[in-house]
């Protein structure tokens, strides 16, 4: 946070878009209204991220519980919102480096 101010305008606001749409995502994502995503919740997620549409059974259950260990700043099991601001922050990250 203390490092935002310093960073270009487009750059501050490019973040600020990705956490906005992180916001939204997560609503939809969290079915059971917990205000944390568990593994289950996000499958849909990552059957979009792997781009395993034509094939979701792909994506197991086992892939999205060590897909939130991974991200899970807490250790609760589950996503909070500022976890998943780093998955879309690191996933625009990548996408913005392979476009530019």
């Amino acid at each position: 946070p203390q490092l935002v101010p310093l960073l270009p305008l487009d750059v501050r606001q490019w973040l600020l878009d990705v956490r906005f749409a992180a916001r939204s995502m997560f609503a939809e994502l969290d079915a059971d209204g917990s205000g944390d995503l568990s593994p289950d919740e996000l499958y849909p997620l990552l059957v979009q991220l792997a781009d395993a549409a034509a094939v979701p059974w792909a994506v197991t259950w086992e892939h999205c519980t060590a897909f939130t260990a991974v991200f899970d700043a807490g250790g609760t099991g589950a996503l909070e919102l500022d976890d998943f601001a780093d998955i879309a922050t690191s996933v625009g990250d990548v996408t913005w480096s392979q476009t530019g």
